[in-house]
């Protein structure tokens, strides 16, 4: 166990519970959160996505470094802050390991001008 781990974390895993921590997405952070005994990261995209698009695709190489250390690490992998409907299929292009993406907010936002069930249909489509 790595130093340093705090004591609701060692207490959580003693207790068989999982847990998640969301990580900017750098090798360092994945390293760090695999010492610390940590079972997935989700990969914190909200940084990436509002960059212009030169900009943008250098970042999602860097996020797709990332998601592959964690894949190799063994650990759960997920994509999440600030995603929405044009950004998410680079970004998952990016990390073809991600076994889920948290899209809450752009999902309601369509939903109010699409309904709820074609939202997530479209949404749904986009990570097929």
């Amino acid at each position: 166990m790595a130093s340093g781990v705090p004591p609701l974390l060692r207490a959580l895993r003693e207790a068989g519970i999982p847990t998640t921590a969301i990580v900017v997405p750098e090798l360092e952070a994945v390293k760090a959160a695999h010492a610390a005994g940590i079972a997935g990261v989700e990969l914190y995209t909200g940084g990436i996505v509002d960059l212009p698009p030169g900009e943008r695709a250098a970042a999602a190489e860097r996020l797709g470094d990332a998601g592959r250390l964690a894949a190799k690490l063994r650990l759960g992998l997920v994509l999440g802050g600030g995603l929405g409907y044009s950004t998410l299929p680079e970004l998952l292009g990016a990390v073809a390991a991600a076994e889920r993406v948290c899209v809450g907010r752009a999902c309601l936002a369509r939903a109010g001008l699409v309904g709820l069930d074609r939202a997530v249909r479209d949404l749904r489509a986009l990570v097929a």
